[in-house]
C-alpha cells in the first residue's frame, strides 16, 4: 500500500489538497483547516523539489508543519481577541474588588459589580502585594486568570 502511494500520489496533488482546504477556510474563518491547508502545499514543493521522498515521510512532515502552523495561528488569534478586548470591549475597564489577598507574583481573588466574560469572580495576580478590599483594574486576561494592578 505504501509503495502504491508512493508511486502514484504526485507533488501537484499535495497542493492541490493545500488550495481545496484554503478556500474552504473562506467558509469558516477560524484559521482551523487553514494550516492544513498551508502545511499540504509546503508538502507539494518538497515532494517537487525532492521527488524520491516516501510518502510516509511527507505525511510525517505534513503532520509536523501542521500541528506548529495551527499552534502559532492559535497564539495569533488569542493575541486578536485580547487586543480587540482591551480596546472595546468596556468592561475591561471595570474596577473590582479584591476579595482575597493577591501576594507579589501569587494568586488571589478579585469580585466585580458586573460578570466579565461570564464570570463575576475570578483569580487575578499582580506584580506587587494588593491587600484585600483594595480597588483593582485588569491589566491582562490569561485564560481563567487575570492580571491586576491597584487603583489609586
Amino acid at each position: 500500500m505504501v509503495e502504491f502511494l508512493n508511486n502514484n500520489i504526485l507533488w501537484w496533488y499535495w497542493i492541490v489538497m493545500g488550495l481545496i482546504f484554503m478556500i474552504l477556510e473562506a467558509l469558516d474563518g477560524q484559521f482551523i483547516i487553514f494550516g492544513l491547508g498551508v502545511s499540504f502545499v509546503i508538502v507539494g514543493i518538497i515532494k517537487l523539489l525532492f521527488p524520491s521522498i516516501s510518502f510516509t515521510i511527507l505525511l510525517f512532515i505534513w503532520g509536523v508543519l501542521s500541528l506548529a502552523i495551527f499552534i502559532f495561528l492559535q497564539k495569533f488569534r488569542h493575541a486578536r481577541r485580547m487586543e480587540r478586548i482591551k480596546k472595546e470591549d468596556k468592561k475591561y475597564q471595570m474596577i473590582g474588588i479584591v476579595t482575597e489577598e493577591i501576594k507579589d507574583y501569587g494568586e488571589g481573588r478579585v469580585m466585580f459589580e458586573e460578570p466579565l466574560i461570564g464570570s463575576k469572580e475570578w483569580k487575578a495576580i499582580a506584580e506587587k502585594n494588593i491587600p484585600k478590599g483594595a480597588k483593582v483594574k485588569i491589566v491582562d486576561i490569561s485564560g481563567q486568570i487575570i492580571k491586576v494592578k491597584e487603583v489609586e
